[in-house]
C-alpha cells in the first residue's frame, strides 16, 4: 500500500503509478481510466463548471480505489500467511528470548494490519467525500439552470 500514491494527488491528476502490485491491477486501473476518460467535459463547456470538475475527480477516485482493493487484496493474502507461521511456530522457541522474538514479530505484523486498515478507512471516507462533492457540484448545475438570464446575456 506504501507505492501507491496518496488520494490527493490522484484527484488533483497525479499519476497513478502503483507498481509493485501484484495480479493484472496494472491492466486493471489503464482500462478503467480509459474507460472513464472517454468524455473529457459533462457539459461541452470551455471552461469548466462544477459537474465537469466532479467528474474527473470521481473518475480518479474510482481509479484510486481499485487500485486500493488490488493492494488490500495482496495485503491480507500475506498477512494471512504471516499469522499461521507465527502462529505455529509460538511455544518452539528453547529460551525466553527467542519466544519475545516470536511474539515481536506477531506484533509487528498487527501493527502493519492496522495500517493496513486505517489505509482502507480513509479511502472509503474519500469515497464518500467524493459521493457528497458530487451531488454539491449536481445541485451547483441544478441551481445554474434555474438562474433567469434575459436573452441575449
Amino acid at each position: 500500500m506504501g507505492q501507491v500514491p496518496s488520494l490527493g494527488s490522484v484527484i488533483s491528476g497525479g499519476p497513478l503509478s502503483c507498481a509493485g502490485l501484484g495480479g493484472n491491477s496494472q491492466s486493471i486501473i489503464s482500462t478503467l481510466i480509459s474507460g472513464l476518460q472517454l468524455v473529457k467535459s459533462l457539459t461541452g463547456q470551455a471552461t469548466a463548471l462544477p459537474a465537469d470538475t466532479a467528474f474527473t475527480n470521481s473518475a480518479n477516485t474510482t481509479a484510486t480505489i481499485v487500485g486500493l482493493i488490488n493492494s488490500t487484496q495482496g495485503t491480507v493474502t500475506s498477512a494471512a500467511t504471516a499469522y499461521t507461521s507465527g502462529a505455529s511456530s509460538i511455544g518452539s522457541s528453547p529460551d525466553v528470548k527467542g519466544s519475545i522474538d516470536q511474539n515481536s514479530q506477531i506484533q509487528a505484523q498487527n501493527g502493519q494490519s492496522i495500517v493496513q486498515l486505517n489505509g482502507t478507512v480513509n479511502t472509503a471516507a474519500a469515497a464518500a467525500n467524493q459521493a457528497n462533492l458530487d451531488r454539491i457540484a449536481a445541485l451547483s448545475a441544478a441551481a445554474r439552470a434555474m438562474q433567469f438570464k434575459p436573452f441575449g446575456q
